[in-house]
C-alpha cells in the first residue's frame, strides 16, 4: 500500500486548501515538529503536527485518531464543510478516496460508495491501522490494552477465530455424521428384523406348501382308486343288466301295467335321488367352506406384521376385527351345514320311502307272477345300481379333475416372500455401504475437529516466536540490554477448553524471574511499549500482506531520557532503511539528529495551521 498524497480543506486547525505529498519524499526517517505562534507558551504543542495523519485516518475510516467525527473535524472559524482527498496505490492500482462533511459523502475513484467498500480495500480496521501504520499520540498501543483486548486484536489480526469456527463446523458435521450413522444402524436393524420375519414366513410357507402337495397327492390317489373301483362295479352291473334283459323280454307284455307303475315310481325315485345327491354336495361344499374358514382363523391368529395380500400393516385392532368376523362367519357356516345335513337326511328318508313303495309294488307284482317279479325286481335293482354307479363315476371324475386343478396357494406366497427377501438383502447391503462411507467421513471430520485447533495453536506459536524475536531485538536497540519479553496467549486445556488471555512477561537483569508488563513504569515502560509497538506493527502488516510506504510515530518520546530518545531515533532510522519506507516521527521536542531525511514544521498563527 503506497500513500501518494493527501489534500485537506478546512480540516481542524487548517483553513482553506492544503496538500501534503509523500511520493516525492525519499526513503528514511522524517521529522515533523511544530511552532505555535498564536500560543507561544505551548511551544510546539497545539500547532497541528498530528492533523495531517488525523486527516489521513479520517479519509479512510470516517473518524480521527481520537475518534472525532462530523462537525468536530471541521475548522471552527470557517463556514461551510470540510473535505479530505487521499491518493494511494494498492496492488498496482491507483485509488482516490474523497470524504467530505457538509455535505456528507464518500467517493472512491469518483464513485459514491459505502464505508465497507473502503474497509475491504484497506484490509485492516482502524485499531489495527493505529497499531501498524499511524501510531497516534493518543492511540491505544497494543501493550496498553487489557489482556482481553490484546487477545481480541491478536486473534483478529491472525484470523484465529476462523480456525475455531472451522473446528466447530467440523464438530457439528461430526455430530451430523454420527446421527446419520445412528439412523443407518436403526434402519439396518429394522431391515434385519424384516429379513428374519420373512425368513420365518418362507420356512412356514415351505412347510405348508410341502404339506399341501403331500395331502393333495394322497387325496388324488385315493380318488383315483375309488374311481377305478366304481368303474369296475359299473362294468359288472352292465353285465348283469344284459343277462337279465333276455329274461325280461319273455314276460314284458304280462307285466306292462306293473312296469308302468314301476316306471312311474322309478321316475320319482330318480328325482328324489338327484335331490339327495344335490343335498349331499351342498353339505360337502359348506363343510369345505367351514374347514377353510377355520384355517384362515388359525392363520390370522398367528399372523403379525404386513399383510401378504394387500401389503399393508395389520394392527392388532384390525386383526381382532377380522378374527371376530371370521368366527361369526364360521358360526353361520356351521348352522348352514347342520341344516344342509338335516335336509339330506330328510330327502334320504323320502328316497327310502319311495324305494319302499317300489318294493311294495314288486311284492304286489310277485303276487301275480312271482317268477317274473323276481326277475324284474332283480333287473330294476341292477339298472338302479348301474345308474347310481354312473352318476358316482361322473361325480368322482369331476371331483378328481377339480382337485388336480387346485393350485398350491403357498407357492405364490413363497415366491413373493423370496422376492421380498432378496430386496431386503440388497437394501441391507446398500445401507451397510452407506454406513461405511459415513464412517470414513466421520473419521476424517473428527480428525479436523482437533486438527483445526492444532493449526490455530501452530499459527499462534509461530506468530509469538516471530514477535518475541523482533520485540527483543528492538529492546536491544532501545538500550535495554539483557532484557527480553515473553508472550503467552490462550492454551487448550486437558479438558479441551480454551484458557483465554494475552500475557506479557518481562525478564530484566534486575529481577530473578519474569515480571508482568503492568508492573513497570516510567522510561523503562515507554521503551518496552515502543519495542512491543514496533514488533506488533510488523506482525499486523506481514500477516495482512500489507507493504506500506509510510509509518508514523506521534510523540513516542514521552517519559524517555535524552539517551532513550537517541536510541529511539536510531532504531527508527535503521528501521526505515531496512524496510525501505518513510518513517515519520512527530514530536514537540527539538531532536538533534543528523540522519533525518527531512524536517517539516507545522506553523500555527492567526490564519490557522500550515505546512512550511
Amino acid at each position: 500500500m503506497k500513500f501518494k498524497s493527501i489534500e485537506f480543506k478546512n480540516f481542524k486547525s487548517f483553513k482553506e486548501q492544503h496538500k501534503f505529498v509523500f511520493e516525492n519524499k525519499p526513503i528514511g526517517l522524517h521529522f515533523i515538529t511544530g511552532d505555535n505562534i498564536s500560543e507561544p507558551e505551548l511551544g510546539a504543542n497545539g500547532a497541528g503536527k498530528s492533523t495531517i495523519f488525523d486527516a489521513l485516518h479520517w479519509a479512510i475510516y470516517g473518524r480521527t485518531l481520537r475518534s472525532l467525527k462530523a462537525s468536530n473535524v471541521c475548522n471552527w472559524s470557517t463556514k461551510g464543510g470540510c473535505a479530505v482527498k487521499l491518493k494511494l496505490e494498492h496492488h498496482n492500482t491507483a485509488y482516490t478516496i474523497l470524504r467530505s462533511w457538509n455535505p456528507n459523502n464518500l467517493w472512491l475513484n469518483n464513485t459514491i460508495v459505502e464505508q465497507k467498500v473502503i474497509d475491504e480495500l484497506i484490509g485492516i480496521n482502524s485499531e489495527a491501522f493505529q497499531n501498524s501504520i499511524v501510531i497516534g499520540q493518543f492511540s491505544q498501543m497494543f501493550f496498553d490494552m487489557q489482556p482481553s483486548m490484546k487477545l481480541n486484536m491478536f486473534s483478529e489480526i491472525l484470523e484465529l477465530d476462523e480456525w475455531l469456527e472451522y473446528s466447530k463446523k467440523a464438530s457439528n458435521i461430526s455430530h451430523d455424521y454420527e446421527n446419520l450413522i445412528q439412523d443407518k444402524e436403526v434402519e439396518a436393524a429394522t431391515i434385519e428384523g424384516s429379513i428374519d420375519s420373512i425368513k420365518d414366513n418362507v420356512k412356514d410357507y415351505n412347510n405348508k406348501s410341502d404339506k399341501f402337495n403331500n395331502d393333495q397327492k394322497i387325496k388324488t390317489k385315493d380318488m383315483q382308486r375309488e374311481l377305478k373301483s366304481c368303474r369296475s362295479e359299473y362294468q359288472e352291473s352292465q353285465d348283469n343288466k344284459r343277462n337279465t334283459e333276455h329274461e325280461i323280454k319273455g314276460i314284458k307284455i304280462v307285466l306292462t301295467s306293473i312296469e308302468d307303475t314301476l316306471e312311474e315310481l322309478n321316475k320319482i325315485n330318480t328325482n328324489k335321488d338327484d335331490e339327495v345327491q344335490k343335498a349331499y354336495r351342498n353339505h360337502e361344499d359348506i363343510f369345505l367352506d367351514t374347514q377353510h374358514t377355520k384355517h384362515e382363523i388359525k392363520v390370522m391368529t398367528n399372523f403379525s406384521g404386513v399383510c401378504n395380500y394387500c401389503k399393508q400393516d395389520v394392527s392388532e385392532a384390525v386383526k381382532t376385527k377380522l378374527i371376530t368376523y371370521m368366527r361369526t362367519k364360521l358360526e353361520g357356516l356351521e348352522t348352514e351345514r347342520i341344516k344342509a345335513f338335516d335336509t339330506y337326511r330328510v330327502l334320504s328318508k323320502e328316497l327310502s320311502n319311495i324305494n319302499e313303495q317300489v318294493h311294495a309294488a314288486r311284492e304286489e307284482y310277485k303276487d301275480y307272477e312271482i317268477t317274473l317279479d323276481d326277475v324284474l325286481s332283480n333287473f330294476d335293482s341292477v339298472v338302479a345300481n348301474s345308474r347310481d354307479l354312473l352318476a358316482e363315476i361322473k361325480y368322482k371324475k369331476e371331483a378328481l379333475a377339480k382337485e388336480i386343478e387346485v393350485e398350491n396357494p403357498y407357492e405364490q406366497l413363497l415366491k413373493e416372500a423370496n422376492k421380498k427377501l432378496d430386496e431386503f438383502k440388497q437394501t441391507k447391503k446398500f445401507i451397510e455401504k452407506e454406513k461405511n462411507i459415513l464412517q470414513k467421513d466421520l473419521t476424517a471430520t473428527r480428525f479436523w475437529v482437533k486438527g483445526f485447533k492444532e493449526i490455530r495453536l501452530f499459527i499462534i506459536e509461530e506468530a509469538l516466536t516471530a514477535l518475541e524475536m523482533e520485540v527483543n531485538n528492538n529492546l536491544i536497540e532501545l538500550g535495554l540490554n539483557g532484557w527480553n519479553i515473553k508472550f503467552d496467549v490462550e492454551r487448550e486445556t486437558k479438558s479441551g477448553t480454551i484458557s483465554k488471555g494475552f500475557q506479557i512477561l518481562i525478564n530484566s537483569p534486575h529481577n530473578k524471574g519474569p515480571v508482568p508488563w503492568e508492573a513497570w513504569s516510567g522510561g523503562e515502560l515507554q521503551r518496552l511499549r515502543l519495542a512491543g509497538t514496533l514488533g506488533f506493527a510488523n506482525l499486523i502488516l506481514n500477516h495482512k500482506g500489507i507493504e506500506s510506504n509510510i509509518q508514523v510515530f506521534d510523540e513516542p518520546s514521552q517519559f524517555l531520557s535524552e539517551k532513550g530518545i537517541q536510541d529511539l531515533v536510531e532504531l527508527l532510522y535503521n528501521k526505515a532503511r531496512n524496510t525501505n519506507k518513510q518513517i515519520w516521527l512527530i514530536d514537540h521536542r527539538s531532536i538533534d539528529f543528523g540522519g533525518f531525511a527531512s524536517t517539516t514544521t507545522i506553523v500555527k498563527d492567526d490564519q490557522g495551521s500550515r505546512v512550511l
